[in-house]
């Protein structure tokens, strides 16, 4: 899967959040889809603390340890799917 993405922690190898087309950024409302970034395209987006309001964090895209299960919805991992 392609995904652009220009936070400065941003590397090869990296287990992260991905908002895939579809999911919706909770900070700013924004529905994410398929898209050229910098002439790439991208299918999905990197998610920071911030972006999710999981805090203030801005700095990079969250960096999850190494072996978390990839593919693996973040709310389940970090489990926050509490409806309230």
């Amino acid at each position: 899967l392609q995904v652009v993405c220009g936070a400065p922690n941003a590397r090869a190898g990296l287990v992260g959040v991905l908002g895939t087309p579809g999911a919706v950024v909770p900070a700013n409302g924004m529905a994410l889809k398929v898209a050229a970034v910098r002439g790439v395209e991208s299918n999905g987006m990197m998610c920071s603390t911030r972006e999710l309001e999981l805090g203030d964090d801005h700095d990079g895209i969250i960096e999850l340890p190494a072996d978390a299960a990839v593919g693996t919805a973040f709310a389940d991992y970090a489990d926050l799917n509490d409806p309230v």
